[in-house]
């Protein structure tokens, strides 16, 4: 009897901790319900599970413990309910100044950051989610090179009188040599 008593207790004292953490979505039931007043009222007086969440990047490594605290401190605060954690690497690390290290991409001291940054989420109530891969929207990591990469579609406009016809460069609007931009196509009409 003192037994289940004791893990009774346990049990509760987990569910209670638990349930400090936002959901990540909605009970169902609550999903699959008929609009009605209630929509009214969960509008004007939303659960959390409801409320927005951030990015919370790594950029380049340009991360430090004591940041990571305060950054999530400031999120909570803000009234978020969680973050998505995202790794990007853009131009030289040694380029971003406001670091004293650049923490390398999956390294050992990496990945202890990165589980710092969960167990801070967690103790502050955050959800945390994380991409599957380093990169710009899970397109790869260091071992993808630029031509592999997903594409971001550009495009520039330049107006010119019709009826004849015409010899123009068409103006590039990005210039940046590490994008490995490639011209596709010019509509006309």
């Amino acid at each position: 009897m003192r037994k289940s008593v004791l893990f009774a207790i346990v049990i509760a004292f987990c569910l209670g901790a638990e349930a400090q953490v936002v959901n990540a979505v909605p009970d169902s039931t609550e999903l699959r319900r008929s609009f009605g007043e209630w929509d009214k009222e969960m509008f004007l007086h939303p659960t959390k599970s409801y409320y927005p969440e951030t990015w919370f990047h790594f950029l380049n490594g340009s991360v430090g413990s004591k940041g990571i605290t305060a950054d999530l401190k400031a999120i909570a605060e803000a009234g978020f309910a969680g973050v998505q954690f995202f790794h990007g690497q853009q131009g030289d690390p040694a380029d971003w100044p406001g670091t004293e290290e650049h923490i390398e991409c999956l390294s050992p001291k990496w990945e202890a950051l990165v589980r710092q940054t969960a167990e801070e989420a967690n103790r502050l109530g955050l959800r945390f989610t994380i991409q599957t891969c380093p990169g710009w929207a899970m397109s790869g990591g260091p071992w993808i090179k630029p031509e592999q990469a997903m594409r971001h579609l550009c495009y520039t406009r330049l107006d010119i009188e019709g009826g004849k016809q015409v010899n123009v460069n068409l103006p590039a609007k990005y210039t940046e040599s590490w994008r490995d931009y490639q011209d596709l196509m010019v509509l006309a009409f």
